[in-house]
């Protein structure tokens, strides 16, 4: 059930975010909710404020770390699992704004 989910999020924000990013799954963690004993499925899904967060946060050139999650489900729609991933967020080097000297 782990492995299932474990690049969908940084997929997905590549081809929505583009290619001036690093985008990377830094942390992850399961709640085991109840056994799946039949197929499992999950549902993965951005919204379009989760993204203008990130363009936000991550416009200074500094990181951005926010926290998704992801319920698995069996075949009758019962939880079986909660899976949490943190994302490290970041525009690559060449596209972050200069920062200003301080005199």
């Amino acid at each position: 059930m782990f492995a299932m989910t474990d690049p969908i999020y940084p997929l997905m924000l590549m081809a929505i975010l583009g290619n001036k990013y690093h985008i990377w799954d830094s942390e992850s963690s399961i709640k085991f909710v109840t056994p799946g004993r039949t197929k499992v499925f999950a549902k993965f899904q951005l919204d379009k404020a989760f993204i203008e967060t990130i363009l936000n946060a991550a416009a200074s050139g500094e990181k951005f770390e926010p926290e998704v999650s992801t319920e698995v489900f069996d075949e009758k729609g019962k939880v079986v699992a909660v899976i949490k991933r943190k994302l490290y967020i970041r525009l690559k080097r060449q596209y972050r704004p200069e920062l200003k000297q301080v005199a």
